[in-house]
Parts: structure tokens; C-alpha cells; sequence
């Protein structure tokens, strides 16, 4: 897959596989239909034949047809652009780093998050760079990569951080 996308314009789609998945690994187990396109942005080959890749994500897709003809699953898909949308309330932009910053606060990395925050950084790269770089489960990632929009995506986020928080916290005042 790797190979051929190499060839052409270095595009691959990334599909979560539903629980259960073990069961058919080498068939063609379910997977969630709504995915990312990304570009191939470095290969790296290793020595037993598979590859390090870095993927720059660039559109979500729905899968509407699977196609089994190759040793890899191929797709026909509808391209799914963002909702496009002026920007976040500044509350609501507020109160998402407002959370996160919570969230920090149990973390020994905190600096290296703090850039984020600045004015100048848009929201959607706020928005999608805390997305991606948070420790989410896969579904939790699928959750966010379902959301319609920015501002769908944020009240997402914004629950995943709390439900984070509480989890590290632990629930107050349970004996």
C-alpha cells in the first residue's frame, strides 16, 4: 500500500477497525466509515519490509464502497470538508483552554503545551493540534474526527478533558 501510494500522489486513508476486529484480522474486519485522507509526508523504509510513515491529514472522507482486489482494503469515498465556520465564540475558545490548562496542571509536560495558547494561533489549529496530540483511546479519536465542525469537535474535546480530569482526580468525596 505503502508502495503504491509512493507512486501516485502519496494519499492513503487511515480507517479505525470496530471491537472485534481480532476475530478477522486477515480478512476484511469492520471498520468505521467515516475516516481521514492524508499525504504521505515521510517513509521510512525498515529492514523486515514495513514502513514508518508520517501522515499529514488533509480531508475526512465517508467510506461508500470497500473494494478487496488488492492485498489492502481500497475504498470509493465522499469527501466530508469541514462545516466551515468564522472561528470559536472567545468564550467558548476560553473555556476549552481554560479546561485544558486544568488538565495541565496533573501533567509534567505543561510547558511544552503552553505555545498553543497564544492569541495568534487560529482556532482550528488549537482545536486539532489538541485532538491530535492528546492521549485519547482510538475510539475517543473516532468520537472527534465524527464531529460536524469546529465547534461540535470542541464540545467533544471539552468532554473528553474533563472526563480526563476526573479520572486522574479520582471522584471526590466516594468512600
Amino acid at each position: 500500500m505503502v508502495a503504491d501510494a509512493t507512486k501516485g500522489d502519496r494519499c492513503i486513508a487511515m480507517a479505525l477497525l470496530k471491537d472485534g476486529w481480532e476475530a478477522d484480522y486477515y480478512g476484511n474486519p469492520a471498520i468505521y466509515s467515516t475516516l481521514c485522507i492524508g499525504r504521505l509526508v515521510s517513509v521510512h523504509p525498515l529492514p523486515d519490509g514495513r514502513s514508518n510513515i508520517l501522515l499529514q491529514g488533509l480531508v475526512r472522507c465517508e467510506v461508500e464502497r470497500e473494494h478487496f482486489e488488492k492485498p489492502y482494503r481500497e475504498a470509493t469515498v465522499r469527501l466530508k470538508p469541514e462545516v466551515t465556520e468564522k472561528g470559536l465564540p472567545p468564550e467558548v475558545r476560553r473555556a476549552l483552554t481554560d479546561m485544558f490548562d486544568r488538565f495541565l496542571q496533573t501533567r509534567e509536560d505543561n510547558a511544552t503545551w503552553q505555545g498553543l495558547f497564544r492569541t495568534e494561533v487560529s482556532d482550528e489549529i488549537l482545536v486539532n493540534t489538541l485532538a491530535t496530540h492528546l492521549e485519547c483511546t482510538p475510539l475517543e479519536k473516532q468520537f472527534l474526527l465524527e464531529a460536524d465542525g469546529l465547534l461540535q469537535r470542541v464540545r467533544r474535546l471539552n468532554d473528553l478533558l474533563q472526563f480526563m480530569l476526573h479520572d486522574r482526580q479520582g471522584p471526590k468525596g466516594w468512600e
